[in-house]
């Protein structure tokens, strides 16, 4: 299904727009489709994501992996590598199941859960929150939104305004209603954009919210060369707490 992403960033930058785990699905130009073999003429970089990239630090403008990150081993790792290489503002979009479904440990390839509170630990200040010191071993990164995509079966109960008003309970109580998240983060670079960023945001909160396909919500196919959009069922982004 082709998605519509994220928002290309703000700036002007003509930074690399790296598609990371391409497979079977590459990304027209000037995305730059990367993967762990060039199985593929599609493929333009072939390299393993648990070693070091192949990029100058500073050159990606925009990154995008779908379905990726609950493969690997040393997720720590990858998020230093997107640091590194990731330009000052640029934005990453990421993919993958909801922890609570049981698409996310069901498939044999899938290391571990994620969840959309496992984000809060990029953020800076985490470590400190935490009292963990292992944490101040993380790049820094602004977690911009989370948001859930709820599983299709779902979709004739959240047609009731009572229980999307009460989304966040609804999935602590049944947490098989999340499907995917996409995670939108910033590299947060220099120390003043660290301190910036934590004056306006709690290190244990990252914002949140609920989407279906919009044309689901409208009963109907996804018309032919049409990008999937979201449709939130909320109005506004909820603060989720990373550990209640």
């Amino acid at each position: 299904m082709p998605v519509s992403l994220v928002r290309k960033p703000d700036n002007d930058s003509t930074g690399l727009m790296l598609h990371l785990g391409a497979g079977q699905a590459p990304l027209p130009k000037p995305w730059v489709n990367c993967d762990h073999t060039k199985h593929s003429p599609h493929i333009d970089q072939a390299f393993d994501l648990m070693g070091d990239w192949p990029f100058l630090g500073n050159a990606a403008a925009y990154v995008y992996a779908s379905h990726v990150l609950e493969h690997l081993p040393d997720p720590i790792f990858f998020f230093q590598e997107l640091w590194r290489v990731m330009a000052p503002q640029g934005q990453c979009l990421l993919r993958l199941p909801y922890g609570g479904h049981p698409s996310a440990m069901t498939d044999l390839y899938h290391l571990r859960p994620w969840w959309a509170e496992t984000f809060a630990a990029l953020q800076p200040g985490y470590g400190a929150w935490n009292g963990n010191p292992q944490h101040s071993d993380l790049s820094p990164f602004a977690v911009h939104i989370v948001a859930i995509r709820l599983a299709l079966r779902w979709l004739p109960w959240v047609r009731w305004r009572v229980i999307r008003r009460n989304l966040a309970l609804m999935l602590t109580l049944f947490p098989q209603w999340g499907e995917e998240m996409f995670v939108e983060l910033s590299p947060l670079k220099t120390k003043q954009e660290q301190e910036a960023y934590q004056k306006t945001h709690q290190a244990n909160t990252i914002g949140l919210n609920y989407f279906v396909w919009q044309h689901d919500w409208e009963k109907r196919p996804l018309a032919p060369g049409e990008s999937a959009e979201r449709f939130y069922l909320l109005k506004s982004q909820r603060a989720l707490a990373g550990y209640l």
